[in-house]
């Protein structure tokens, strides 16, 4: 029975979590993907208190804080990650400066997501 009710309580978890980025790309149109990396603090804080002695509960507090403060930090948006792009391109091409990455770079990456979506799927 035990077996069950973590699996529910870790369900529910994963379902606000999956909510979350839901509202985030579908609703609000903004790809933030903040909330995964603040879900994954709070659980490493959470479980590094446990293993240094602190019990379950008490731990959830500081996990929580962290989470919270992740989630405030780290929000970036997409404009700004094509912002950066635009002037790495209008840089090199004005400064005639080599692309850090070349075209087989770019096959080699595409081939490495090809097998991975061959794999998936």
């Amino acid at each position: 029975m035990s077996l069950w009710l973590g699996a529910v309580a870790l369900g529910l978890g994963f379902a606000a979590m999956c909510f979350g980025v839901y509202l985030s790309f579908r609703i609000l149109n903004v790809p933030d993907l903040t909330i995964d990396g603040s879900f994954a603090l709070g659980g490493a804080t959470s479980a590094t208190l446990v293993a240094l002695g602190w019990g379950a509960w008490p731990s959830l507090l500081p996990a929580l804080l962290l989470g919270a403060a992740a989630e405030t930090r780290a929000i970036v948006s997409y404009e700004e990650a094509f912002e950066q792009e635009l002037r790495a391109f209008h840089q090199n091409v004005t400064e005639r400066l080599r692309p850090e990455t070349d075209v087989e770079d770019s096959r080699r990456d595409l081939r490495v997501l090809t097998e991975m979506a061959r794999k998936a799927f």
